[in-house]
């Protein structure tokens, strides 16, 4: 009995094994998963079977015995590629209907395969990888062929949706403003559906009208027009899509008809459209839609795809809400910090004239008091003395700050300030009589106005260095701190002696009230990549590691502030103003070096609840001043690279 739709004819050998091999091959292809069909040398289809059937929706029994075999693919006759294979066609054929599409098998000899998508081929058409091979006789001659089957369909719209995804992710960091990125998204989904248009929709949460915030459209004036349209509540199907939060598709003309101003507005005649939400955190906040497919109607299966791209449109527009919430609070600090600038140099300049007055007072009323015995007012004038400094130091720590700060935008009236100096002192000192007031008028004008200030100086590293040290240890040696200078080699720097000095003294400040008596600090001087690096490092208390981060940010003390006192400069957590190294941050950017720090918070320090005593000998968890180097420490280091045009100084 015949296998069920078959139909085989080898009239041409009667021999019983031919025959047996006849059918032995039929049952091959007929209980085969993979689609299959089989056509004679005389271009008759003998072999069609279930899968074959299940894929092109024809049945067997309706083309076994025909030369139909163009029937399931292609909407008018035509020869496919088995036919060329039975008929020895040459190269030219194949070319002519399937150039760029086919190439031979690398498995079987004589066998081609090819990829193609087939428009007829079901309701939507499908993409088909099918290869056809040579069904020869024990002669070795051609006596039909073979073709199989695979639908590649989804593989086809997922490599196309990949690299759609890919071209929009790459697409990302370069459209900086919001509308151009989605115009360029939509473009992908018109391209990627065959869509005559698509659009991302906002609802415009101040006026609750919908706008078309990305477009993209076959017709440019369509899209430019659809760009300034603005639409109600219900006006338009995406109403549906947010109410709902679900997809729709609409191929039904007659239901669009329900949204009349759509077309009227847009000029233009909707067939069927496909929309998706687009979410986030749960709530819909728009609609990505498609228009007018240009091949067929929209599917389900479109859904999954516009679904894909709906995600990343959300990304997008909440990053674009972000960035221009990041932008606004940036605009509000920067004006909160050039208020805060401005409040903290009118502090400085408010500062400087009643602290030279009250230096003035007391100095007079210590020659007042010359007369009385010291020990009744000597040491309540120091504490006064002592905290006067402490506000001029603030304020001329203040003022070297902000004049540094402002250097470049002050230069302007810098000038025009200078042009007028000359002229108001002689001004001046017409008006008293006194010719030789000049000079001392021109100084003090100066000097009320911030043009004065020291000249930049070419400064010998080491020897600067071993000078100012010197100076600095009579104003600590109340204190057990051991202060060490290495010398590995020297250099130059371009600055201003003074602010130098400013530099290295405010370091070893530091270094000296962070250090526990018992303790030590070394400074050193190192070659290194062409330059020369200071290191003051020293084995005290250290930064803890919250602290570090805002170190150079100015007004943020060293020392953790409910430990520290305010003691005398040089004692141990004297209470710092926090100012030295954003000064000498400052300093840093304008004469060109490197700043640095690395620090080790005691861990003693941090357990123990009044913090470090502040001798090694009076803590408990150190045996001596190896312990205490062994558990902290804090290096600043600065890098001088070589000044332009100077050569290095020979050791």
């Amino acid at each position: 009995m015949k296998p069920p739709g078959t139909r085989i004819d080898y009239a041409a050998d009667g021999r019983d094994g031919t025959a047996q091999c006849a059918m032995e091959v039929s049952r091959i292809i007929l209980s085969s998963a993979i689609p299959t069909f089989a056509v004679d040398k005389r271009h008759r289809v003998t072999h069609f079977n279930r899968a074959c059937e299940n894929l092109t929706g024809i049945r067997a029994s309706d083309i076994i015995g025909t030369s139909r075999q163009w029937q399931p693919f292609y909407a008018h006759e035509r020869p496919i590629m088995a036919d060329f294979i039975i008929d020895g066609a040459p190269g030219e054929k194949f070319d002519e209907y399937y150039k760029g599409k086919y190439r031979p098998s690398e498995v079987v000899p004589g066998a081609y395969e090819a990829e193609d998508f087939f428009p007829d081929l079901g309701e939507e058409g499908k993409w088909l990888f099918f290869t056809a091979a040579p069904l020869k006789g024990t002669d070795g001659k051609i006596e039909g062929a073979i073709v199989t089957l695979q639908d590649v369909t989804r593989e086809k719209q997922a490599a196309a949706q990949n690299r759609a995804m890919l071209r929009i992710s790459l697409a990302l960091p370069e459209h900086r403003d919001l509308g151009d990125l989605l115009d360029y998204i939509s473009s992908e989904v018109r391209l990627l559906l065959g869509s005559e248009g698509a659009l991302v929709i906002l609802l415009d949460e101040n006026t609750r009208e919908y706008h078309f915030i990305g477009s993209s459209y076959e017709d440019a004036d369509i899209q430019k027009r659809v760009k300034a349209l603005r639409f109600n509540f219900d006006q338009i199907a995406a109403v549906e899509v947010i109410q709902t939060g679900k997809p729709i598709i609409i191929n039904d003309i007659d239901r669009l008809k329900a949204y009349p101003d759509r077309d009227r507005k847009f000029g233009y005649h909707t067939r069927n459209l496909i929309e998706v939400p687009i979410k986030t955190g749960g709530r819909t906040i728009g609609v990505l839609a498609a228009t007018n497919r240009i091949d067929g109607r929209f599917t389900p299966r479109d859904i999954d795809l516009l679904n894909t791209i709906a995600g990343t449109v959300a990304i997008s527009i909440e990053n674009a809400k972000i960035s221009d919430e990041l932008k606004r609070a940036y605009e509000e600090v920067s004006a909160l910090n050039q208020a805060k600038d401005r409040a903290i140099n009118h502090l400085s300049h408010e500062l400087k004239t009643p602290v030279s007055i009250m230096g003035g007072v007391f100095g007079l009323l210590e020659d007042v008091l010359a007369g009385v015995a010291p020990e009744e007012w000597e040491v309540p004038m120091k504490i006064i003395r002592r905290n006067i400094r402490r506000i001029a130091d603030i304020q001329a720590e203040v003022t070297d700050i902000m004049n540094n700060r402002y250097a470049n935008g002050r230069r302007g009236l810098d000038e025009v300030f200078e042009q007028y100096v000359d002229h108001l002192a002689l001004i001046a000192a017409q008006e008293v009589g006194l010719p030789h007031i000049v000079k001392r008028m021109r100084d003090r004008l100066h000097d009320a106005l911030g043009l004065s200030g020291p000249g930049p100086a070419t400064i010998r590293i080491a020897p600067f260095i071993r000078h100012r040290l010197k100076l600095l240890k009579p104003l600590f040696a109340h204190r057990e701190v051991r202060l060490q200078f290495i010398e590995n080699a020297d250099g130059i720097v371009c600055m201003p002696e003074d602010h130098f000095a400013k530099i290295i003294d405010g370091l070893v400040r530091n270094g000296v009230e962070n250090t526990p008596d018992g303790g030590e600090i070394v400074v050193s001087i190192t070659e290194k990549d062409g330059g020369i690096l200071v290191v003051v490092h020293d084995f005290g208390v250290g930064v803890p590691d919250v602290f570090q981060r805002r170190i150079f940010e100015g007004f943020f003390p060293i020392q953790n502030p409910t430990t520290y006192s305010t003691g005398t400069p040089f004692d141990f957590n004297a209470g710092g103003k926090g100012l030295d190294l954003l000064r000498i941050k400052i300093f840093s950017e304008r004469y060109g070096f490197s700043i640095r720090m690395r620090s080790r918070y005691c861990p003693h320090a941090a357990a123990r609840p009044g913090g470090c005593p502040g001798k090694i000998s009076r803590c408990e968890a150190c045996a001596g001043p190896a312990d205490c180097r062994g558990s902290s420490e804090t290096r600043v280091m600065l890098f001088f690279p070589e000044p332009e045009g100077l050569n290095s100084i020979e050791r």
